[in-house]
């Protein structure tokens, strides 16, 4: 009898997958997150003395947070290869905010070193949020 592994195949093939509805998802909520960690910073600083005078610091640990909660949000809804759901949200996030903030501060550019490293964060915190992210996704 021969035995017919294409079926199998095939649904190996059409499980690994990248889901871009799952990385838009994860990049619009990593946006949301991060307004919502800057707004409780900056609520905080208003109150605590020294805090607001570490603005810049405080918003890059926002952005960066959000984009780990994002990266998690699009590796749980992407189901499968969350490391690469939550890299590339973090990569994206990095690079459209840095994108985003070229329309509001013109004439100034961020030196290619820091902008380099920022990316890498992203996309590390990015990566590690997709692997907790399609690990605690609800079964």
């Amino acid at each position: 009898m021969k035995r017919n592994n294409k079926g199998s195949a095939g649904r190996e093939a059409g499980r690994l997958f990248l889901n871009p509805q799952a990385v838009i998802y994860g990049l619009i909520l990593a946006f949301l997150w991060t307004g919502l960690i800057a707004f409780f910073l900056g609520f905080c600083g208003f109150y605590i003395r020294g805090l607001g005078e570490r603005a810049d610091t405080l918003v890059l640990v926002a952005g960066l947070g959000g984009a780990c909660l994002g990266a998690g949000a699009a590796a749980r809804r992407g189901k499968n290869l969350g490391w690469l759901h939550g890299g590339l949200v973090g990569f994206a996030f990095i690079l459209l905010s840095y994108l985003l903030g070229f329309i509001w501060e013109r004439g100034t550019g961020p030196a290619a070193g820091l902008l380099l490293s920022r990316l890498l964060w992203g996309t590390a915190l990015g990566l590690l949020g997709g692997m907790l992210g399609v690990n605690t996704g609800g079964r």
